[in-house]
């Protein structure tokens, strides 16, 4: 509530108050994707009211619906069909799945029955989701449950071999390449989560997230208490990243010259400073944010970078202040 009149409070005693806060949502920003293909190139997915498909920035946008989730937790499409589009949704008591599958860029969706819904077990609900470049293959890391693996739209089974609340992503051209990371360890299948090696990346303790390149297979990065570190190789093994004490989400955009290296943005402690960055050459950092853009926290930042328009990141900022993007920094 607010007003324009508060002066008279001493005088009239009498002032006006209503909401100039007209069509505005303190959205907390949980999820982001940006595909490589299709009119939105950003979808997001939030606490309370869903998630969204941003096909025009200047406009209000439909939420995500059939089903509907309040609080949706994570978002993401599958690399070499980047119409499909899995989400997670995390409303406890639901009778429904809390994964929701769209084959037309999120337009339209329906349940993933194999999902267990959460009445029949709590846990069955939020997390983060993974999805294979090929979309037959989804990894799912439940809050408190564990990580489940499903093919084909068929039964979610336990992954045994991955840790409770693990960060799980997915190659974004090898089909059947997917990653976790737990603690100073990470994870890669070649086989589609049948089976999975681990190793330990540098001096990280706490894995925090994984980004993979849209536009070649194998190579992946990793962020945690140790910094960020690089492989070519499916996670074989690791480089560390110059300059970078600690990172919390990163992610990998369009590269500025055609089959040049893909563009790096972090929310990361570089050279002691706590902020949003960006590296071209993965060894020069660029801050991003100014004075009138600090995001908040930065271990609260969710990050998604464009792979079709270089320079563009979306930033999920933290304190329910949505969703804001950047083109020219």
């Amino acid at each position: 509530m607010g007003g324009h009149d508060l002066l008279k409070w001493d005088t009239v005693h009498n002032v006006t108050l209503k909401s100039y806060a007209a069509g505005i949502e303190e959205t907390a920003v949980l999820g982001l994707t940006s595909p490589k293909s299709g009119d939105a190139h950003l979808l997001s997915v939030v606490g309370d009211i869903g998630g969204f498909r941003h096909v025009d920035f200047t406009k209000p946008n439909l939420a995500f619906s059939n089903p509907t989730y309040g609080t949706t937790t994570s978002i993401d499409y599958a690399g070499n069909k980047p119409n499909l589009i899995v989400r997670v949704g995390q409303v406890t008591d639901d009778s429904k799945p809390q994964i929701a599958l769209s084959s037309d860029y999120g337009v339209s969706w329906s349940a993933n029955s194999a999902a267990p819904p959460p009445t029949q077990n709590s846990g069955y609900a939020g997390g983060t989701i993974a999805y294979s470049a090929n979309g037959d293959t989804l990894l799912w890391s439940t809050p408190n449950l564990g990580v489940f693996r499903s093919q084909n739209q068929v039964t979610f089974a336990a992954v045994s071999a991955l840790p409770s609340g693990a960060a799980v992503a997915a190659d974004k051209v090898n089909g059947t390449a997917l990653y976790a990371a737990s603690g100073s360890k990470f994870y890669s299948s070649v086989d589609t989560g049948a089976s999975w090696t681990s190793v330990t990346v540098g001096n990280m303790t706490s894995a925090s997230w994984i980004a993979a390149n849209p536009f070649k297979a194998g190579e992946v990065w990793v962020s945690g208490n140790g910094g960020i570190y690089a492989s070519t190789n499916y996670g074989k093994t690791f480089t560390a990243l110059p300059s970078v004490s600690n990172a919390w989400k990163i992610a990998v955009g369009a590269p500025k010259t055609t089959g040049g290296k893909p563009s790096l943005y972090a929310a990361a402690t570089i050279n002691g400073l706590n902020t949003l960055y960006r590296t071209d050459d993965h060894t020069n950092w660029i801050k991003i944010s100014d004075a009138d853009h600090g995001f908040g926290s930065t271990s609260g930042i969710v990050l998604a970078a464009d792979p079709r328009i270089y320079k563009r990141v979306y930033v999920g900022a933290g304190a329910g202040r949505g969703v804001f993007y950047n083109s020219n920094v």
